[in-house]
This record gives C-alpha cells, structure tokens and sequence, in this order.
C-alpha cells in the first residue's frame, strides 16, 4: 500500500526568517573572555579616564531616580548585583560596554553627584531612612567606603579571530539585550 505522494504536497512552507538565517555570515568566532572584580571605585576613575567607553550602538541612560537609588542602595547594603560585559579594544586595551551601561553611569553619577537625566544634584530616593536624601558627599565616612570598596563584577571579552573586525561585541549585545521576556508579578511569592 505504497502511495505516492505529488511532489507539490511535499514541499515545505517557505518562511522568510528561514531562508535569511540560511543566507547568513556563519563565521565563527575565537573569544577569550575572563572575569575581573572591580570595586566602584577603580571603575569610576577607569570611565573619568575614559579608559570605559560607552559605544554609539547603546540606548541613552533611562533610569530614573527611584531606579537608580535602589541599585546604589544595593552596595549600601552589601547585596549583589549583577555583573556587566566589557569587550577589550585591540589597539588601546580600552574597554567598551557591551552590557551594563545603567548600572556603570549610575555609580559614577552618584559620586559625581549629578543626576544623568536632568543634571540635578543626586539624591538617594525611597531607599532605606538612613539614606533618604543623601547624595555620595553626605554619606558618613563607613558608608562612603562601603560603596567605593563595592566590587561589580565584569566578564571581560576580546575577539581573537577573525582579525579584520570585531563584530562579536554586536553579537553578544544583541544576545544580551534582546529576546528577553519582561518579569510578571507572581502573586504567590512574597517579592511579588
């Protein structure tokens, strides 16, 4: 009971995305990457030095004061935060961002005292009542260190080969910054 099937039956749907993943560059990279635990503040003199560079492909800094607060508060409270990407540059060995832009501009605002959006002064802002409305210069001198002594863990990437460019930094900030799903309350655990 052999039957044979037309050859128009047997033909696959053809899908745009499909054949522009076929039509692909399929390069393969060679990356060394390693970790590096800096503390805020060898990273804040590290991008006054503008020896951390934010390349053009990032989107504009976009948090706002209450944001932002809560993550300096996170170093104030000794919580752990997460860690950034850098790729190395091979002619300087500057270092640009491939992830974590908000979190970099936001520790060096807060020591800088200028809020990025607007240029106001820094202040913390629905933080814990020993902070609330303190910017870096009114911390007690404990709590000034315990943020300057803060280590932000950087995963460090450079690009061995292909030699004639670097294109993984845009690989690997578009696998980090798109794709994502956008956290739902979860009325049955007590964050949410």
């Amino acid at each position: 009971m052999e039957e044979i099937l037309n050859a128009e039956d047997n033909e696959l749907e053809k899908i745009d995305s499909e054949e522009e993943d076929q039509n692909a560059d399929t390069s393969t990279y060679e990356i060394i990457s390693y970790g590096a635990d800096y503390t805020i503040s060898v990273l804040y003199e590290k991008m006054k030095n503008k020896e951390i560079q934010v390349p053009n492909f990032q989107r504009k800094y976009v948090w706002n004061v209450k944001q932002a607060s809560r993550f300096i508060e996170s170093f104030l409270l000794g919580l752990p935060v997460p860690g950034i990407f850098l790729a190395k540059e091979k002619p300087t060995g500057n270092l640009l961002v491939i992830d974590g832009q908000q979190r970099l501009v936001t520790s060096r605002a807060f020591k800088d005292e200028k809020f990025p959006l607007t240029n106001d002064t820094f202040r913390l802002k629905n933080v814990t009542a020993r902070w609330e409305g303190k910017k870096y210069s009114d911390l007690d001198s404990v709590d000034r260190k315990r943020f300057d002594d803060s280590v932000l863990r950087a995963t460090i990437i450079q690009q061995v080969s292909p030699q004639k460019d670097d294109t993984s930094v845009y690989h690997i900030f578009q696998r980090l910054n798109t794709g994502g799903t956008i956290l739902q309350n979860n009325p049955g655990h007590p964050g949410g």
